[in-house]
């Protein structure tokens, strides 16, 4: 069990300058003595955070009622805030109590597969060696005709065969 804090503690935080304090961190601090508060969550190891207007819950706690207690006593607070509720009870539930909403979202990201993963090869080899092939029978003859310098020719050729042949792995 984790120690409570003490008054002087939570008096402290209540002095705490409101300009250092953002409106988080004073949330996060209602959400704590709300459940210091109730006697269903008083002694329970429950992380409180405040994140963009998210009240994140965290912890282990020793029974499924505590947990519901604690959701339902941050849902009770004045405010607009979101709840991801993330505490555990011990063991399965055995209730049949449905999921929370955080619960339902992380098992369907749990359960969904990857996207298929590409294939390196849009094009058969056959037709890969084919164009290789052409590429080497038509720049001699290109040079030839049109007049271009063969040695640029060749070395692109090589560069372009090189980079098929590694991308492909043929």
């Amino acid at each position: 069990m984790q120690p409570l804090p003490d008054d002087e503690f939570i008096t402290a935080q209540r002095r705490r300058d409101p300009v250092v304090a953002t409106p988080e961190l004073q949330f996060a601090l209602s959400v704590v003595l709300e459940l210091i508060a109730d006697e269903r969550t008083r002694c329970e190891p429950i992380r409180v955070s405040v994140q963009n207007d998210v009240v994140v819950l965290t912890g282990v706690l020793r029974s499924w009622a505590a947990v519901d207690a604690a959701a339902d006593l941050v849902r009770s607070l004045p405010g607009e805030r979101d709840l991801c509720n993330a505490l555990r009870g011990p063991g399965k539930r055995k209730d049949g109590h449905s999921a929370d909403d955080f619960e339902q979202i992380v098992g369907r990201l749990l359960n969904v597969s990857p996207p298929p993963v590409r294939s390196r090869r849009p094009y058969p080899r056959w037709l890969v060696l084919v164009m290789l092939v052409l590429l080497w029978l038509v720049a001699p003859v290109s040079a030839v005709l049109v007049g271009l310098p063969a040695v640029p020719l060749a070395l692109t050729a090589v560069a372009v065969s090189a980079d098929v042949l590694e991308s492909r792995r043929l």
